[in-house]
């Protein structure tokens, strides 16, 4: 057994305040410490986290350093904050312990309060280790039991019912390549008897059922979609009902189907994105916190969207390790750390969540063979016998759905100006998700109809890398959540969905994306674009739950490939990093033509200061740290009066400047009234001693005029 600490975590006595409990350790047990901790901010980043992970998966669509910086910010707020005073020097004493035995120590936390839960505390970074716990110890979301089952004896192989649910009107799924990628994965332990795999082909409710109880199974290993109902504020994944369609079964249901097998297998794996979410209402809300409160020993889930790449190489660490008699906290490590495999640049390690009722790890006790020491190496996470990284296929990002579950619970809407309205967030329900339809091809010009109430519609139009295409949006929809308010493809301005396809666009705005796995992008009412990817175009309805919304829009597409009279438009939302100490203007590759207005979303921390006396300031300029007073002289000419140290934008670097800060949003008017490109800088003159720096998304929210 491993050294342990466990913490309890839950509200403090004042609002914004949290306590923390070691509740055993190898240290001081009776430890505590209150903090203070901003959980809002960080739900709301949710969705940048999802996307920065996902995009990780293909280093040449994003630079590591960017995407790092995000989860080792969050991962340190977050460490920093508990792991304070009497508590952090239990866990040190414990790291000590674990060290001083050989073993790992084993990082339990029990979070009583429902917002805590929605919070990614897989990403926990050790800034005086300089590592990130989880990859280094088991890091377990306890689900506290008095009723938990002993370890099954498991005489070899370990049974696992494997199933890939495919809804006709969801985005596809490959299921034979699914089926295939799992079972290439765990081949050498299928072929020596370990592992036996079995496939349930027609995913619905009856068929499950059956099967459960047709033979023993240890493992359930569920490939599908999954999403959150905001109604019964529960996890949901996506079975299949008679007429092929998404039959959505709540992980209460699940919960009781799975008792009907004997035994109640011991394991449930649900390589669903948003399957390890949480609400910020119910604190057993998300579908894998749900299931382990309703009886299962354990669920491993994925909190983040995840590609086809990371997760077969979980698949492949983790079940090696179990295959061995690891305990289920060494194996999701040893799925981790297969992963990290996949390169440097994956950021995807993060995405599994460990959910565990009871105390016990050890799911299946399994007798020892002769040929277990040769075969060790085929473990990732066992520290006897570090591993080889395995050849993997090219990433290919898994289905992208919404991006913001974790914090879907809530319905956040986040509003400017003191717009706020609160939405549903069941993904797909009442719509159809076109994706996964077949569709003509069609040649250009062409004119698409989007309808209002469908999450997403085939085009027919093939993208291909370098290809460039106008697209032109007319027509209204009247959206159900807006009390029927007709809005035209720029959908509802200054209103922003933490829980929609694309959160950083406006509200029932018409969007875009190439391909079902392709990350969605800002159309509006005209668009000149260049294919970032090969695939196919599809277009798509900003609205988490479409189904009660009437009318279309009408898209006219035309090739623009030869017209060089037209100025391509980015592809919005982008994410820039503004470093404090830039001695330029920071490019953001946005062209700015007259009358288009960028939203900006600012976040991080820069400081300056010499001999480390630091002053730190956010976005807008606000002091989070002082030493020493800011001087205003050192401001950009025209912004004296602004934040020192706030965040800044021109086009090409020229006056007028104008201030941003956290929220706001960059009118090309505002900015000059020039074609030219935006770009990004910090106020201040006296740049050479400055720390840190600002992480920027921006999104068209209006087109250029005429």
């Amino acid at each position: 057994m491993s050294a342990i600490i466990e913490l309890e975590i839950g509200p403090g006595g004042e609002p914004g305040t949290w306590t923390v409990r070691v509740l055993r350790s190898a240290g001081a047990d009776a430890a505590s410490a209150s903090f203070r901790l901003d959980v809002d901010t960080l739900i709301t980043r949710l969705p940048f986290m999802d996307s920065t992970v996902l995009a990780s998966a293909v280093p040449a669509r994003r630079v590591l350093t960017e995407g790092e910086t995000e989860i080792q910010r969050v991962g340190t707020e977050l460490f920093s904050a508990v792991f304070t005073g009497e508590v952090e020097e239990a866990y040190r004493t414990s790291r000590a312990v674990a060290m001083g035995r050989g073993e790992s120590l084993q990082v339990r936390l029990r979070l009583v309060a429902p917002m805590l839960a929605a919070l990614p505390w897989e990403s926990l970074f050790d800034p005086q280790a300089g590592v990130y716990v989880c990859r280094k110890e088991p890091l377990i979301r306890q689900i506290p039991t008095t009723d938990a089952m002993e370890p099954l004896n498991l005489d070899p192989p370990l049974r696992v019912l494997a199933m890939v649910a495919a809804p006709s009107d969801l985005p596809a799924i490959d299921a034979a390549g699914e089926r295939m990628r799992l079972e290439t994965a765990l081949g050498s332990h299928i072929a020596r008897g370990r592992i036996l795999v079995e496939w349930l082909d027609d995913v619905t409710w009856t068929n499950v059922h059956e099967k459960l109880l047709s033979a023993p199974w240890h493992v359930l290993h569920f490939v599908g979609h999954g999403s959150y109902d905001s109604s019964s504020e529960e996890g949901v994944l996506a079975f299949v009902d008679p007429d092929g369609r998404a039959e959505y079964v709540d992980a209460s249901a699940l919960a009781d189907l799975l008792d009907q097998a004997e035994p109640t297998p011991r394991l449930v794996v649900i390589n669903s994105c948003m399957s390890g979410a949480a609400s910020t209402n119910e604190l057993y809300s998300g579908t894998a916190a749900a299931l382990v409160n309703s009886g299962i020993n354990a669920v491993a889930a994925m909190q983040f969207t995840i590609s086809d790449a990371a997760a077969v190489a979980f698949s492949q660490g983790f079940y090696s390790a179990l295959a061995y008699g690891c305990r289920i906290d060494e194996a999701v490590v040893s799925g981790r750390i297969a992963i990290l495999g996949l390169g440097r640049d994956t950021l995807e390690w993060v995405t599994p969540v460990l959910c565990l009722r009871g105390d016990d790890t050890r799911l299946f006790i399994v007798p020892k063979s002769a040929d277990d020491p040769d075969d060790a190496a085929d473990i990732p996470g066992i520290p006897a016998a570090p591993p080889e990284p395995t050849p993997t296929p090219k990433p290919d990002p898994r289905r992208v759905r919404l991006i913001a579950a974790a914090a879907a619970g809530a319905a956040l809407l986040l509003g400017i100006g003191g717009t706020v309205a609160v939405m549903a967030a069941l993904s797909g329900a009442g719509g159809d998700d076109g994706g996964a339809a077949d569709v003509a091809a069609v040649t250009l010009p062409a004119e698409i109809e989007v309808r209002g109430d469908t999450a997403w519609t085939p085009t027919g139009l093939e993208c291909t890398g370098g290809r460039r295409l106008l697209l032109n949006a007319t027509g209204e929809v009247e959206v159900e959540d807006l009390g029927g308010i007709a809005l035209t493809p720029e959908g509802a301005e200054q209103q922003y969905s933490v829980i929609d396809p694309q959160p950083y666009a406006s509200h029932a705005s018409l969007i875009g994306r190439v391909s079902d796995c392709g990350l969605p992008f800002v159309v509006g009412s005209r668009l000149a674009m260049e294919c970032p990817v090969d695939g196919d175009l599809q277009l798509g309805f900003n609205d988490s739950d479409p189904g009660g919304n009437v009318g279309s829009f009408t898209v006219t597409a035309s090739d623009a490939t030869e017209d060089a009279t037209i100025t391509l438009d980015a592809l919005t939302p982008i994410t820039v990093d503004v470093p404090a100490s830039a001695a330029d203007w920071v490019p953001t590759g946005i062209t700015c033509l007259p009358g288009a207005t960028y939203s900006v979303w600012g976040n991080g921390v820069i400081m300056w200061g010499e001999d480390q006396e630091l002053t730190s300031v956010d976005a807008d300029g606000a002091e989070v740290f002082t030493q020493q007073a800011d001087d205003p002289s050192d401001n950009v000419p025209g912004l004296e009066d602004a934040e020192h140290g706030s965040l800044i934008g021109a086009i090409d670097g020229l006056p007028p400047y104008v201030g941003l800060g956290t929220e706001s949003y960059f009118d090309c008017y505002g900015g000059g009234g020039r074609i030219g490109q935006v770009v990004l800088g910090v106020n201040d003159l006296a740049r050479d001693d400055n720390t840190g720096q600002f992480t920027v998304i921006m999104s068209r929210i209006t087109p250029p005029s005429g």
